[in-house]
């Protein structure tokens, strides 16, 4: 957190560099999953009926 004065009011603002590094680290290993398992379905729901699955 960053503090800055001006006058007599003090302004804080949050850094949101280490809030991001902690969702890298553990959310996006999560969400992976999740967006290739929609590509999947997307793809399954747009092959044409006489298309074979595999």
């Amino acid at each position: 957190m960053v503090a800055e004065r001006e006058g007599r009011f003090k302004r804080h603002f949050l850094n949101v560099v280490p809030i991001r590094l902690i969702h890298d680290r553990w959310i996006d290993k999560y969400s992976e999953r999740h967006a290739a398992a929609l590509v999947a379905l997307k793809r399954r729901l747009e092959k044409p009926d006489d298309e074979p699955e595999h």
